[in-house]
């Protein structure tokens, strides 16, 4: 069985936006995931398995972070 490529490596200036909304609006907290087959990101804080398993998956973080952003400007009205 042949695995797609994962991207676990962030873009630098999408990190620098996403901390930039951790420290304005999740008390500085975000979490990044990388499992065998997809990577997860959310802002905030990550406490349950549910949790985790409720987040989507992706093949390239910087897709999850991008999502993440633009979740948090429309939830969090920036």
């Amino acid at each position: 069985m042949k695995l797609d490529k994962i991207n676990r490596q962030p873009n630098k200036k999408l990190m620098e936006v996403a901390e930039t909304i951790a420290k304005g609006y999740y008390g500085g907290h975000f979490s990044i995931f990388s499992f065998s087959r997809e990577v997860k990101f959310a802002f905030g804080m990550i406490n349950s398995k549910e949790q985790i398993d409720f987040m989507l998956g992706y093949h390239d973080i910087n897709d999850a972070i991008t999502n993440a952003i633009q979740e948090a400007i429309i939830t969090k009205n920036i």
